[in-house]
């Protein structure tokens, strides 16, 4: 059970630094899995973590073969769990109570909580706003 505790835990770490790195590999479609796999197995490397001798299973040929696996095992704990938390957080948004529409001191026009929590667990973004302005700064 400690082993599936460090395994998850490293497994946050590694969605940490892939986030962080997320700019460099936008444009590819993969790349998230292969940074997170690349990141994984660095840090199984790095702290020598091999699950398979933790659950008593000490009978791989070599022993880089079970950090190896480790490393990969934490790499796809780390493309899983993003999904899993907002599964989650976005079960308990649609159980929440929802404001009322019919106040009179929300502005007209403006989005509510519950839009914006939506658009949120929706992953939708406004356009870029320099779209917008871009035929009005070459006029003046």
């Amino acid at each position: 059970m400690h082993f599936f505790a460090l395994l998850l835990f490293v497994s946050f770490g590694v969605v940490a630094l892939t986030h962080l790195g997320e700019r460099g590999y936008r444009r590819l479609r993969e790349g998230r899995a292969f940074v997170a796999a690349a990141w994984g197995i660095g840090l199984a490397w790095l702290a020598n973590i091999n699950l398979w001798t933790g659950w008593n299973i000490a009978h791989l040929r070599y022993a880089w073969v079970g950090v190896t696996l480790t490393g990969l095992a934490i790499g796809g704990a780390a493309l899983i769990s993003p999904a899993l938390l907002g599964l989650f957080s976005a079960s308990t948004a649609n159980s929440t109570i929802k404001p009322n529409r019919s106040s009179t001191a929300s502005c007209v026009g403006s989005p509510s909580t519950s839009d914006i929590a939506t658009a949120m667990a929706l992953d939708i973004r406004e356009p870029d706003m320099r779209s917008r302005f871009s035929s009005k700064s070459r006029a003046i």
